[in-house]
């Protein structure tokens, strides 16, 4: 029997139900909400903080491990604070791919608004390990990658860079500690899927570009023509 028909009739009485018993919260907040799909209120989503992102290019190459690297643009949508860091938090931990959609209808809009990324080809997320992957159940990168692949149409290839070494979470060390935390931990594994293409690597947050910076490298060596870089959030 093919129950996926009563399933999609019964759904709205169901959502309905767990809303009275369970109702929704502001994330961010704690106001109530009409629908449980957000988690966040239109008034908190409007007051996370923007990137301005021509200050954010000088910046990355200043401050960051950008300079002088495979990586042509780097956009990022937010400043990193309490509020952006709950948000990333629900989609990194408990994969809320409502979520998601919607931080990546915001990563999308960045890059349609962008001449440079116009000419991107296909949409890498920064893998994680498959011992990271088991026990979460997804890849938060992969989530917001889809999401921006939705709305782009520009396809996303998941499974041609591969992270072959199970490394330490990267917001446990320092700077100098991250690159090395990540050297050579990332390998292509179908270099011609990728070779001559222009690629954008997405992940959630950036602080250092150590990892990014990893992916990168395996990425050029591959023969990628052009790499950009996006992310939901950047730490200042």
């Amino acid at each position: 029997m093919n129950w996926a028909p009563i399933y999609k009739w019964a759904q709205p009485y169901s959502d309905a139900v767990l809303n009275f018993i369970y109702p929704p919260y502001c994330i961010i907040c704690k106001t109530r909400l009409e629908s449980g799909l957000t988690l966040i209120c239109k008034t908190c989503w409007h007051r996370l903080p923007k990137i301005d992102n021509a200050q954010n290019q000088k910046r990355s190459r200043a401050n960051l491990d950008f300079a002088e690297s495979q990586i042509s643009k780097f956009l990022a949508v937010w400043e990193f604070n309490k509020a952006v860091q709950e948000i990333i938090h629900e989609i990194k931990f408990f994969g809320k791919k409502s979520l998601s959609k919607f931080v990546g209808r915001e990563l999308a809009d960045l890059m349609t608004h962008d001449k440079d990324y116009c000419g991107v080809d296909l949409i890498i997320p920064v893998p994680l390990h498959k011992t990271r992957l088991r026990e979460r159940g997804f890849n938060q990168s992969l989530l917001l990658s889809q999401a921006i692949s939705t709305l782009t149409n520009i396809p996303v290839k998941e499974k041609v860079l591969k992270r072959i070494r199970f490394t330490r979470p990267q917001s446990q060390l320092n700077a100098s500690e991250r690159q090395q935390n990540v050297k050579d931990a990332f390998r292509v594994i179908d270099s011609s899927a990728i070779k001559g293409k222009t690629v954008v690597l997405v992940d959630d947050v950036l602080t250092t570009g150590s990892t990014m910076l990893a992916c990168a490298e395996s990425l050029e060596s591959a023969g990628v023509a052009k790499i950009f870089a996006l992310t939901a959030a950047v730490t200042l």
